[in-house]
């Protein structure tokens, strides 16, 4: 009786840690799948997961690609060590000048891809690029070294940029992956900080 109780409790505890261990894993293997491993955040595979099922509600949105200047004079001159560390330190920075609605990715290197959330305009692209941009410029302390780095932006707009949205794969306009379309205009209109311009009547066409 209460010895088949007790050791029928014990079996149900360790099978309840068991499950919970597993599903603990999983979440990490997960988060690992989607997430950038120095600086934490997003990657290429949850860009393209947050692009496509914002794709099916066809409201205006924006993609930014920012590309550091002085990144590589910091590696070749502090070392790479150094520039992780700056890299780790970015991230919050620019996490906090976005709305918890976007979705900010390392693609990798210095590059990044920030996809703003719905509605967004040239207008409204600029001036929250511009914060992205302030945030770059302050400078860091890494080791008791102030370094100050810029960066190049460019930004394409959905879906006047994008066309219509196809499948994966098929060679669309705006295929739903992250190199497709909007990632290649916004590599196009990657303009130097000084010359950022967001107007419509600017941006290239992705035709």
């Amino acid at each position: 009786g209460l010895l088949a109780t007790g050791l029928l409790f014990r079996i149900t505890a360790v099978q309840a840690r068991i499950s919970a261990e597993r599903k603990a894993q999983a979440a990490a293997f997960a988060h690992q799948a989607t997430h950038d491993s120095l600086t934490g955040l997003g990657n290429r595979e949850l860009l393209a997961a947050r692009m496509q099922a914002d794709f099916a509600s066809n409201e205006s949105r924006a993609l930014a690609l920012i590309d550091l200047d002085g990144f590589k004079e910091v590696n070749d001159t502090l070392g790479h060590q150094a520039g992780d560390q700056l890299l780790r330190r970015l991230g919050p920075r620019l996490t906090d000048a976005l709305s918890a609605a976007d979705t900010l990715a390392r693609l990798g290197g210095d590059e990044f891809a920030v996809w703003l959330a719905a509605p967004v305009d040239a207008a409204g692209a600029a001036a929250r690029v511009g914060a992205l941009l302030a945030a770059i410029r302050a400078p860091f302390d890494i080791d008791g070294v102030t370094l100050q780095v810029d960066a190049s932006v460019g930004v394409a707009l959905y879906p006047e940029h994008g066309g219509n949205v196809g499948a994966p794969g098929h060679g669309c306009a705006n295929s739903l992956d992250p190199d497709g379309a909007l990632l290649s205009v916004a590599g196009l209109a990657r303009l130097s900080v000084d010359s950022l311009r967001l107007s419509g009547s600017e941006m290239p066409n992705s035709s």
